[in-house]
């Protein structure tokens, strides 16, 4: 099987796939530069805790809508991760 190299990019062989490149880098520079704007709107405390709830959010979301099988394990790390943001929120 031969090794993937660094230097062997290989562009998108439609005009398709350039699109999704397109807008996916257009996406990821609007999140970007939405955390830095929201980081100034609503504060760094707030902004770390919406973005410490995107872990556990989207494990709940793939088992939700792919199916997939959570563990009794990331299960109690989600809600440990979840009580942990709840009670900086409280102390606040």
């Amino acid at each position: 099987m031969p090794r993937s190299r660094a230097g062997n990019w290989q562009p998108p062989a439609s005009a398709a796939g350039w699109l999704a490149l397109l807008v996916l880098s257009a996406a990821i520079t609007a999140g970007l530069l939405g955390v830095f704007a929201s980081t100034v709107r609503i504060g760094p405390f707030r902004t770390a805790l919406f973005m410490n709830l995107e872990p556990p959010l989207t494990a709940i979301g793939s088992a939700l809508f792919l199916g997939e099988v959570l563990t009794p394990l990331q299960v109690l790390g989600g809600g440990i991760m979840l009580a942990a943001l709840v009670m900086f929120q409280l102390k606040r």
